[in-house]
């Protein structure tokens, strides 16, 4: 059966109820992402060449894909303040290349926390489409259906249960032959 919008939709709409509901627990998941990248940005110290940010891009663009803005740009900062604190030199002894890396950073973090509250932004409003357009389809009085190219139902309405006899879940995805079968055998 192909993967229809609202399904895709059910995979985002734990993280949805997350942002909504619980953002304490996101702004903690965000420290938390921040002191795991500090950890595994130490551990990686001298077994690979890498730069003090290279584990601190995937927390900030992790704790934004979870929580949101804000979250995003606590990790940002969180991200900044362990970097300075434990990677480089202090902030008076830096030189102008390490604060020019740290600028850096900020700018490219910020610019992807802003993109992924974009994304989760436009997931949001394709989800409140889904169920607006959802409950029309509903409380329409008629039945509703439609199919694909090939015949196979795609989308049907609460109506068409009462007039057929089936659930939405037993005809999407199944040929729209099934609905003919079935009132010719209720044809007296």
């Amino acid at each position: 059966m192909p993967v229809r919008r609202d399904e895709i939709l059910l995979y985002f709409e734990k993280l949805r109820r997350l942002r909504r509901e619980h953002a304490p627990i996101c702004y903690g998941v965000a420290i938390a992402t921040v002191a795991i990248a500090g950890i595994a940005r130490w551990s990686l110290e001298g077994v690979l060449p890498i730069g003090p940010f290279f584990t601190f891009f995937g927390a900030t663009m992790f704790a934004a894909f979870l929580g949101g803005l804000g979250p995003g740009f606590v990790a940002v900062i969180l991200s900044v303040l362990d970097i300075g604190y434990f990677f480089m030199a202090p902030p008076f002894h830096m030189s102008w290349a390490d604060g020019a890396a740290i600028g850096l950073f900020v700018l490219g973090a910020a610019t992807s926390v802003g993109l992924i509250a974009l994304l989760n932004e436009a997931i949001d409003r394709v989800a409140r489409q889904e169920q607006t357009t959802r409950l029309i389809l509903d409380t329409t009085p008629a039945g509703m259906i439609a199919v694909d190219r090939n015949g196979v139902i795609t989308l049907v309405n609460a109506t068409v249960e009462k007039l057929f006899g089936y659930s939405p879940d037993e005809l999407i995805g199944r040929s729209i032959e099934v609905l003919s079968y079935r009132s010719s055998r209720h044809v007296p």
